[in-house]
């Protein structure tokens, strides 16, 4: 921030003092990228992209094949990989490769992982140097987005024709920005066709002619670059050389502490001596050459089933432990890790499974996965609280072996009893206690029919802001009002029941959508007034109180496709 408030950058594409800073900038940012992974710009050419996705989307869209030349990749590799062969398709042969069999003639491509963003398994980057040595015409592209957070890639001792990166993996900011490092004696096999701004010495509008520039990286560069976001990048590297250490310290720290998780969730057992995570790995973490700073697992329950990862996924948050779960775009190592076949992935397809939803269990097996990543900014105790939280949550340890079943008289010493009744009107926020209350097609009367959204638009809830529970909602059915008090607040609000009538002064209450659990909910903005007050209640800004629309409902996830039957909403 002090970088802005000191010097003015400005559009690098003109040629004043603010534009000529930025061009400078950039370049010297260029410099430290490629001293970074110990090269310079005579060997290795630096194309800023918009991720490591764009990255692989320029090389599929632009990389030559001739003769028999193939287009190979592993299956462990990240779906942005496996999306390049419906691109080069029309030029090439599309296998899929297991043992690295390369073809003996024609320019061909290999991509494979630098490390697998499913299991953090590192392949030997040696096999770049016995490839080219087998055959000078295969070029080989190594994702790095995964490898480099954590690790220094020399590109002195291994050289890859090319290589995607992502900053965002590197730094966590800016978000949005990456690269492809192209080998500068490899760049002639990419042939480009669009042009935009800054990536041409001329075109005609009237005749299809055009110059692209010569340096390559300009030449893929189309457009004004994110020259603010690169020029972050500075601080990125300088916040890497203040600790006093280097990317091989980052790597060792953060390894130790996924060695230190893998062997807490090993030793784990319940009470009758099963195991309680099953671990998605290669080997045992005994190298930081082989493994990186990953865990992969899955819960198992005492009986020898699967806990859903959703489910482990929701309680951590509550802890405040922020995990990553599916098949985290990577459904090779997924089937391979989780045994599913092609055809159990369709069918689980057909039954509505789709990437990035929650159905985590489907006949009783799981679709995907839990991971646990460290990195620079993990410590210790980030790792002794992911190993308590597991303990806490899902370690069994008075497993009854027992087979009998309970006989009548234990059956009514334990039936329940309804003690109290507890409305929850706003989520997330207090509970309402009545002695008695009417239903509704819903459930009770007014329960989680209100809801607090941000500008936004986004549910709040109690895990991001735990200062909800302080308030308190209390319903007057014969009033007609839900009026909210807060622990600290001598003021209150009052609202109506009914969407259409005003209260405290309001003649107009305007509709509104608002998301919760990633659903979109209809409803009606009950005011300023209460939202001013839940401005001081919550001590935010911008934030507004939504009372969810009578015929709007949400979809019961759980249902199969076909099912004529909803679970009417609740906000």
């Amino acid at each position: 921030m002090q970088d802005l408030k000191s010097n003015l950058y400005g559009n690098p594409h003109s040629g004043c003092n603010s534009s000529q800073m930025s061009t400078e900038a950039i370049e010297h940012v260029r410099f430290r990228i490629l001293q970074h992974f110990n090269t310079t710009l005579d060997e290795y050419s630096v194309i800023f992209t918009s991720g490591c996705t764009a990255s692989l989307k320029l090389i599929a869209e632009s990389f030559q094949f001739s003769g028999t030349g193939k287009f190979l990749y592993h299956y462990d590799n990240h779906t942005s990989v496996v999306g390049m062969r419906e691109i080069v398709t029309a030029q090439s042969q599309c296998i899929d490769v297991m043992n690295f069999e390369l073809p003996d003639s024609g320019v061909s491509l290999v991509a494979f992982p630098a490390q697998s963003n499913f299991s953090g398994f590192r392949y030997p980057l040696s096999k770049i140097t016995e490839w080219k040595e087998k055959n000078d015409s295969v070029f080989v592209l190594l994702d790095a987005a995964a490898f480099v957070s954590t690790s220094r890639l020399d590109l002195t001792k291994y050289r890859p024709d090319f290589v995607s990166l992502s900053f965002y993996k590197m730094f966590g900011y800016p978000t949005g920005l990456g690269a492809l490092l192209v080998k500068n004696t490899s760049g002639h096999v990419l042939e480009k066709k669009y042009f935009g701004g800054g990536s041409i010495d001329v075109s005609l509008t009237s005749t299809s002619f055009h110059s692209f520039k010569k340096k390559l990286n300009q030449r893929f560069e189309d457009g004004t670059l994110p020259f603010l976001d690169i020029i972050a990048l500075r601080h990125g590297f300088d916040a890497i050389d203040r600790i006093g250490g280097s990317f091989d310290d980052v790597a060792s720290h953060s390894y130790k502490l996924a060695q230190l998780t893998f062997e807490g969730l090993s030793a784990y057992h319940h009470g009758n001596g099963t195991r309680v995570a099953k671990v998605y790995r290669h080997g045992d973490y005994v190298s930081s050459d082989e493994q990186g700073p990953v865990v992969n697992f899955n819960l198992v329950q005492s009986d020898g089933s699967f806990v859903g990862y959703a489910e482990v996924d929701k309680l951590a948050q509550s802890y405040d432990i922020h995990l990553r779960a599916g098949c985290f775009c990577n459904l090779g190592a997924c089937q391979k890790f989780l045994r599913i076949t092609d055809e159990q992935l369709m069918q689980n397809f057909k039954a509505g499974h789709v990437c990035g939803d929650s159905r985590d269990m489907i006949n009783n097996r799981p679709t995907g996965s839990l991971r646990i990543s460290f990195g620079l900014a993990s410590t210790l105790r980030d790792a002794t609280r992911f190993l308590k939280f597991i303990e806490e949550c899902f370690v069994d340890d008075a497993v009854s072996m027992a087979t009998t079943q309970p006989d009548e008289k234990e059956k009514e010493e334990t039936a329940c009893v309804l003690k109290k009744i507890f409305l929850y009107p706003i989520k997330s926020c207090g509970a309402f206690e009545v002695l008695e209350w009417p239903l509704s097609d819903r459930g009770l009367l007014h329960d989680r029919n209100w809801m607090v959204i941000s500008p936004n638009g986004v549910c709040l809830n109690q895990k991001r802001f735990p200062k909800m529970c302080l308030i308190r909602p209390c319903i007057d059915l014969n009033a007609g009002t839900l009026t909210l008090c807060h622990a600290d607040m001598d003021e209150q609000v009052s609202v109506s029941l009914n969407s259409e009538t005003a209260v405290g002064g309001i003649t107009r209450l305007k509709d509104c959508v608002g998301k919760v659990c990633g659903d979109r909910v209809s409803g009606v903005d009950c005011g300023d007034e209460a939202a001013e007050w839940l401005d001081r209640a919550l001590d935010l800004q911008g934030l507004r109180l939504i009372h969810q629309s009578m015929d709007d409902q949400r979809t019961n996830r759980r249902l199969k496709k076909g099912d004529s039957d909803q679970s009417r909403g609740r906000a």
